[in-house]
């Protein structure tokens, strides 16, 4: 499906008027405004209680952004409706699977594929964090409205960053180093900051940054000078050094004048990024389990089928001679799952083996004495991947992650992402597509 749509609903009757205090269900604080700049809103006279504020609408193959009709936002009131009505009926905890029996029997057939989140308390009664559906029809829609504002502020994964350059025209940093630095020199704090403000217009955002890289010569790539870019953010998903970095790099590029090769050597720490792609293997399973997310994994994989696993996952960034060379295996002790890893297409020389990083690993349990027997830095990455490797084992797209973590999407991969020691590491989701 290429028509997404993602939004929050809003319930008059649940607004709190209290000073800086926001209900934690159909209320959307001004924080969560502030997650993405151009947004639409919608209202019916049949539900005048209601209002849907959209913060994305687009088709995934165009990129073109699309206004509801009134059928969808018809769609989204009457389930908010049910919603409301399902806890005068039932006790709480509620079983899942008959609460969206609930809705799909009462939507009838102009929404399928009915999914719920977790629950939010709002005084007495409990409400779904978000719903989700499909649409039918010739057109059809991939829906997720947000009702929970604090789940919201956490989960909504879409983001905008608009780039302030150190100088107010890119192309300029082409020229002889010597020329740069007179005009850099004229540039201030104070001046950077009135073309930010020039920039952020009309709409509220989420966080303002200004960032630090060295500007080297690229005559002589020794000599540098740290220089500094603005960036101005609408959502917490953008608020991440790799997006942040793409943002620019894609602002950059953006003007045929900047040659990625010259960049590469004028901005390294922009364009050049020390990065690991992990790929647990989800698919391979020794002991299977009943319950949810209590598969052991197989810790054996041969060469060959696991370099063929990996090549079909990210055959667009490598060849299978690249893999055959760079593919690294690895266990974990995290129910017995083996780990593919292969370093960043930009890794430099000393970075591009994680062994070469991380010598002393041993697949143990912080339980065990031998854990100990690591250094404190592999110690400190191993927790870290643990945690990783937790958040992506789930098979819920809609799923949170926690602070010091962060979805990444890379063409049709997702992963859970985080940083160590500069470098950062990007854990696939089980749900990708390319697991069989």
């Amino acid at each position: 499906m290429s028509l997404i749509v993602k939004g929050f609903v809003t319930d008059a009757a649940f607004i709190s008027n209290v000073q800086n205090e926001v209900a934690s269900v159909f209320e959307l604080s001004s924080k969560a405004y502030s997650y993405a700049k151009d947004k639409t809103h919608y209202s019916l006279n049949a539900y005048p209680k209601n209002d849907l504020v959209v913060f994305k609408a687009i088709d995934q193959v165009t990129g073109e952004a699309f206004i509801l009709d009134n059928g969808t936002v018809d769609i989204i009131f009457r389930l908010t409706n049910l919603i409301k009505a399902y806890p005068i009926n039932h006790v709480f905890p509620y079983d899942t699977q008959d609460y969206r029996d609930y809705l799909q029997a009462n939507i009838g057939v102009e929404a399928v594929n009915i999914g719920i989140g977790e629950f939010e308390q709002f005084q007495t009664s409990f409400y779904p964090k978000w719903f989700s559906f499909n649409t039918t029809g010739t057109e059809v829609k991939n829906v997720i409205i947000y009702i929970s504002n604090g789940d919201f502020l956490i989960s909504y994964d879409e983001y905008e960053i608009q780039v302030v350059p150190p100088l107010a025209d890119s192309t300029l940093f082409n020229r002889h180093y010597g020329e740069v630095l007179v005009d850099l020199e004229e540039e201030t704090f104070t001046r950077l900051n009135d073309r930010m403000e020039l920039a952020k217009g009309v709409y509220p955002n989420t966080y303002t940054k200004v960032m630090e890289f060295n500007f080297h010569n690229k005559l002589n790539p020794t000599v540098f000078k740290k220089v500094y870019w603005g960036v101005i953010i609408y959502g917490e998903a953008g608020n991440d050094i790799d997006a942040i970095k793409d943002a620019i790099e894609e602002h950059i590029l953006s003007n045929p004048d900047n040659i990625r090769d010259q960049w590469e050597i004028m901005f390294p720490d922009i364009f050049r990024r020390t990065e690991f792609l992990l790929f647990p293997l989800w698919h391979k399973v020794a002991v299977e389990n009943l319950t949810d997310l209590s598969n052991i994994y197989s810790s054996m994989i041969g060469i060959k089928e696991a370099k063929e696993f990996v090549h079909s996952a990210v055959s667009d960034l490598y060849g299978e001679v690249e893999i055959y060379n760079n593919l690294v295996l690895f266990p974990y002790d995290y129910k017995a799952i083996t780990v593919a890893a292969i370093p960043g297409t930009l890794n430099i020389a000393d970075r591009d083996q994680l062994f070469e990083i991380f010598d002393d690993y041993i697949p143990v349990n912080t339980s065990s004495l031998d854990y100990m027997r690591m250094s404190t830095g592999t110690r400190d990455w191993s927790y870290k991947l643990e945690q990783a490797l937790l958040l992506a084992e789930t098979d819920n797209v809609h799923a949170a992650v926690i602070p010091g973590f962060r979805k990444v999407t890379r063409g049709n991969r997702r992963y859970v992402a985080f940083y160590y020691d500069n470098i950062n590491y990007l854990v696939a989701y089980s749900y990708n597509t390319f697991y069989p």
